[in-house]
């Protein structure tokens, strides 16, 4: 035997096994690592759906669905990394399903509209259904037209009329054309039947009152700023994607449920096990609120800060710490030598309605509870000005009269104070007897009694 020759032969054989691991390995997507994909400061219930997009692909890196899954995560929740690569396996190992594409192109087209219109071009050969394809057809025109290729773009409008003539998407598309083109009137005349249409009302109005006389203009402008904002059109891959987008309240329902069921206690539980876990503003003003309930003010503050810490600008927190500093403040004044404690707790309770005030100059609640603050505090003209102030700004709410009578009352000026709390009673709801129990109260020592009527 020639040794010479084997030894060679096994050193080929070698390097050819060898290659061949080497090219399945560079062929073989890896999942990004944890490390890769910061989920530093992402809500938990977001990160754990990311996570498990990831485990999916660890389990299997050659399935086109798991990686495609992993790019509609992260699309849904608003990364900005990773999604193309994410999009590309998924293309790679699933060719011939149109999402990914068409998917991949949108995201792309926030970066560079041209870089997406490949990918949807290459979505739209994949034999979409009817409604993907009028879907893929009106983004692929709009986004023609806006780069300024506006034949290319008409193309796809014509195809979305053979699909459906009387699709809206149609004649804001050939508005926009012409416009486009510098034909007005065309323009006019396929804007002007989408004015009252719920996908493209407001962006119609606004581009019509460029097209009409300054009489109609003020007119149409004046209703696009009444609409509310024109609904997405029917998309099914956007919203498939979309779908995977968590909302943050679903960890709640457990919690809620327990709630509905009478069973406080436990329901409790669930949300001081939530808020160990996640101290974000969401548990933590929930956690406060339900402390509060519990007349447990001192552990309702110590929540409601840290909700506050996490979304400085929430006004309904600021307002409910003020709440629970003023409720406090109320517990201290029926213990002995409780007075002092009351007065700082009312300071910080008039802080905290002042910093709701700062965010919405407008604020009810927060007035309303800035007066009894005040009024602790021996301010009682400011407080009844604040008081007053909230009347004007809620006329409809029993609780806008209610503090005004107490503190008036209370600052000598009875016959006034009793005048708001009739008024809060005519307001109040059947099963809130606080305002009449209030009356009837300073009635009596008016020592003018009225009967019921």
């Amino acid at each position: 035997m020639n040794f010479r020759r084997l030894a060679i032969g096994l050193l080929l054989l070698g390097a050819l096994v060898g290659g061949w691991f080497a090219w399945d390995a560079y062929n073989t997507p890896k999942a990004p690592s944890l490390s890769d994909v910061d989920l530093d400061g992402v809500d938990k219930v977001a990160a754990d759906v990311v996570r498990e997009a990831l485990d999916a692909i660890r389990q299997d890196p050659q399935s086109g669905p798991a990686w495609g899954k992993l790019g509609m995560v992260l699309q849904a929740h608003g990364f900005s990394e990773y999604i193309s690569r994410c999009y590309e396996e998924a293309e790679r190992l699933e060719a011939n399903n149109r999402s990914w594409p068409y998917l991949h192109g949108i995201h792309l087209m926030e970066v560079n509209p041209n870089l997406g219109i490949p990918r949807l071009q290459k979505a739209l050969a994949l034999n979409p259904s009817p409604e993907e394809q009028a879907a893929i057809c009106y983004r692929l025109a709009s986004v023609l037209i806006e780069e300024g290729h506006l034949d290319s773009g008409e193309e796809q409008l014509k195809v979305l009329r053979q699909l459906d003539p009387k699709d809206p998407r149609v004649s804001f598309g050939s508005g926009v054309l012409a416009l486009a083109r510098g034909d007005r009137n065309r323009a006019r005349t396929e804007l002007s039947s989408l004015t009252e249409n719920p996908f493209i009302q407001k962006r119609a109005c606004n581009l019509l009152a460029s097209l009409v006389d300054e009489k109609q203009s003020r007119i149409l402008k004046e209703r696009a700023l009444q609409m509310p904002l024109d609904r997405p059109w029917p998309d099914p891959l956007e919203e498939r994607m979309k779908s995977y987008k968590v909302d943050r309240m679903d960890r709640f329902q457990p919690f809620r449920a327990m709630q509905a069921q009478g069973k406080h206690q436990e329901a409790f539980n669930i949300l001081r096990a939530l808020v160990a876990e996640s101290p974000d503003r969401e548990a933590c003003y929930l956690l406060g609120l339900e402390h509060m309930k519990r007349n447990e003010y001192e552990a309702a503050e110590t929540m409601l800060r840290t909700a506050i810490r996490h979304e400085p600008t929430n006004v309904k927190t600021h307002v409910l710490l003020a709440l629970s500093l003023l409720q406090r403040g109320e517990q201290k004044l029926l213990q002995p030598e409780g007075k002092l404690a009351a007065v700082e707790l009312s300071r910080k309770a008039l802080v905290a309605a002042d910093d709701a005030l700062a965010l919405q100059k407008e604020s009810s609640d927060a007035l309303l509870i800035r007066g009894p603050a005040l009024h602790r505090l021996g301010r009682t003209d400011e407080a009844i000005q604040a008081l007053r102030q909230a009347v004007i700004i809620k006329p409809e709410s029993p609780d806008s009269y209610l503090q005004p009578g107490i503190t008036l009352a209370e600052a000598g000026q009875i016959e006034d104070g009793i005048a708001q709390l009739e008024i809060a009673v005519q307001f109040a709801s059947a099963n809130d007897p606080k305002p009449n129990a209030m009356l009837q109260q300073w009635r009596k020592k008016a020592k003018t009694p009225k009967a019921e009527k």
